[in-house]
């Protein structure tokens, strides 16, 4: 009798502890693996190199840049994308952010190089093209990224640039690249490289002084002033175009007009309008001469250099 109660003892305990395992197993206590699996990535961002002509051109320059960077996201069966972070960095090495496996990912970014014009700061926070949000807030170049659906830095694709607190130009003397990466798959590949283009021109003014008076020579809301007996004016310039984002494509051109204003010794002033396309990588040089009797024909002239020149004679009766 003793012995079957230790008998049915034994097989309860083995019961119960069967029972339990079976409650711990079933109950999900075992980790499951996630779905959307988390990535930290890093943005290797390439910009188009200068040509030994921007280079003479932008030589006295300090050479700082700014990166400034949106990024949106989408699920892969949505058809638009929204708005999901933004970031303004002086390091590139610190351009990173987490994705999430089941989306996709859209880059944009443009980098700025102070040439003989520098991105206006106060204190590490600037302006335009910085501005960020509906009320365009300066943004601090803190390198990292702000997490946001509302906000981000909606005017980088545009020209109109803060080089000082109450000064803006729409075709600054500095050199901007800007570039587009779209549907960016972490569930591919972790590795990006964004390219960006350069969206810059040149000017090149080679001005005759007058035999009397002066000549007042004005374009993109800049105006050189050469007045009898000065040196011949010799200066070379580089400055990005309006539309950032249209002007980094490859032939990307635009018409600007060039007004000269010929002051003469008696008081009288002959005007005159020239209209000059620009052309993205190319130098663009002016060579401007008070001259009779009869203007000279337009010449271009291009150079196999990785900025092309083009000359344009202009011979004033």
């Amino acid at each position: 009798m003793k012995r079957i109660s230790i008998f049915f003892l034994t097989l309860l305990v083995g019961l119960l502890f069967v029972s339990c395992e079976k409650d711990l197993t079933d109950a999900g206590d075992e980790p499951k693996p996630s779905k959307h699996h988390k990535h930290l990535i890093a943005l290797q961002i390439s910009e188009e190199p200068l040509s030994l002509s921007e280079k003479r051109m932008a030589k006295g320059a300090k050479r700082e840049k700014l990166y400034a960077v949106n990024v949106f996201a989408k699920k892969k069966s949505a058809k638009s994308y929204s708005k999901y972070a933004y970031g303004l960095f002086t390091d590139p090495s610190k351009i990173a952010l987490e994705v999430t496996e089941g989306n996709l990912y859209r880059f944009e970014c443009l980098i700025v190089t102070n040439s003989e014009d520098t991105i206006y700061h106060d204190n590490n926070t600037y302006l335009a093209p910085f501005l960020h949000g509906s009320k365009h807030s300066p943004t601090p170049a803190d390198n990292t990224f702000k997490f946001s659906t509302s906000e981000n830095l909606s005017d980088i694709a545009l020209g109109k640039t803060n080089i000082a607190a109450n000064k803006t130009t729409l075709y600054p003397r500095l050199i901007k690249s800007y570039g587009l990466l779209e549907d960016f798959d972490p569930s591919i590949t972790q590795a990006i490289n964004l390219a960006t283009r350069r969206a810059v021109f040149g000017l090149h003014f080679i001005i005759t002084p007058p035999s009397e008076g002066r000549l007042d020579v004005t374009f993109l809301s800049d105006t050189l002033r050469i007045a009898a007996g000065n040196e011949k004016y010799d200066k070379q310039t580089i400055y990005s175009f309006n539309k950032v984002d249209k002007a980094s494509q490859e032939s990307y051109e635009g018409a600007i007009k060039i007004h000269l204003a010929w002051h003469k010794a008696d008081g009288t002033v002959k005007e005159y309008d020239k209209s000059v396309v620009l052309k993205r990588k190319v130098i663009t040089t002016l060579n401007i001469e008070i001259k009779a009797p009869t203007p000279s024909p337009i010449s271009l002239t291009e150079e196999g250099d990785e900025m092309t020149t083009e000359r344009i004679d202009w011979s004033i009766e």
